[in-house]
């Protein structure tokens, strides 16, 4: 069961109920991204088995002195300017080529469906984020988070992904900050970055967020991965939105441009062998 309060209000529909009924009648065991299921389940004094990806006090580890692991085992982060534009296709699509490869894969990632598709860890700081941390404990989980994904750094790679806005697009308003983000980055410490961008991107704006991702801890950007898809306004005045494929032409347009000013590879997600020519940069960088 995923986030459906919008979807809820548009159609009129109490869809957690009808899902918790439903689960109810059938037998079925529930996976649910919003705590307020709960109360649902509370409410109804019916028994049902559920489960809500979080970060509660009871994840927070106790680090003696604040002191935290140091693994050996590399990281690989793949980040983002926004949200819905597949850092997680690209995550899972790089996990199975590292395994299919012969290398042991730990993987940790922010999308509550994580646990669905055998992630080690999620701790879901994205949309309706179900995180009751400070920032200090936050860091603190990620780096625990890191350190059993390593398996005691018998791992041979662990892939991390963040959220959109890895840097800010603006300074007007609270929404345009990530502050989970910059937790995430502190607690998971990637070794190399893979950076998922629009088609609409300026290509200042992305030269800035691989900028503040590298100055982190002096870390590359290995690779560069255009959405395929292009948000347009369907008037002049800007009134509602439209999405379509950007063609190859545009393509290649856009990838001029970003490789001719970072000289970092720029693939596009879906294309044929992206991920491939992905995991080789990974490769290359990681055994610099």
């Amino acid at each position: 069961l995923g986030h459906c309060q919008e979807l809820a209000v548009y159609c009129k529909r109490d869809f957690i109920q009808e899902i918790v009924d439903k689960c109810v009648k059938y037998h079925k065991r529930l996976y649910a991204f919003d705590p307020q299921v709960y109360e649902y389940i509370t409410l109804s004094q019916i028994q049902i088995d559920c489960f809500v990806p979080g970060i509660d006090k009871i994840d927070i580890p106790k680090m003696l002195g604040g002191r935290l692991y140091n693994r050996l085992t590399p990281v690989v982060g793949v980040m983002g300017t926004s949200s819905r534009q597949g850092k997680f296709t690209v995550q899972m699509g790089l996990r199975e080529k590292f395994i299919k490869e012969g290398y042991d894969v730990g993987q940790i990632t922010s999308e509550p469906s994580g646990y669905l598709f055998g992630c080690d860890a999620v701790f879901p700081f994205g949309y309706n984020a179900n995180v009751s941390a400070s920032a200090e404990d936050s860091v603190a989980v990620l780096n625990q988070m890191v350190w059993d994904a390593c398996a005691c750094n018998t791992k041979d790679v662990v892939i991390v992904g963040g959220q959109s806005g890895s840097g800010p697009y603006s300074h007007g308003n609270l929404s345009q900050y990530n502050f989970y983000g910059y937790d995430f980055l502190c607690g998971t410490n990637p070794d190399v970055f893979v950076l998922c961008v629009n088609p609409h991107d300026s290509v200042d704006y992305i030269i800035r967020t691989i900028k503040y991702l590298e100055s982190f801890y002096g870390m590359p950007v290995a690779s560069i991965v255009v959405f395929p898809l292009k948000y347009e306004a369907k008037t002049q005045i800007g009134y509602g939105y439209s999405q379509r494929k950007i063609s190859s032409d545009e393509f290649a347009e856009i990838k001029q441009n970003i490789w001719s000013r970072t000289d970092i590879p720029v693939y596009l997600l879906g294309e044929a062998d992206s991920i491939d020519h992905i995991y080789q940069d990974i490769l290359c960088v990681l055994g610099e």
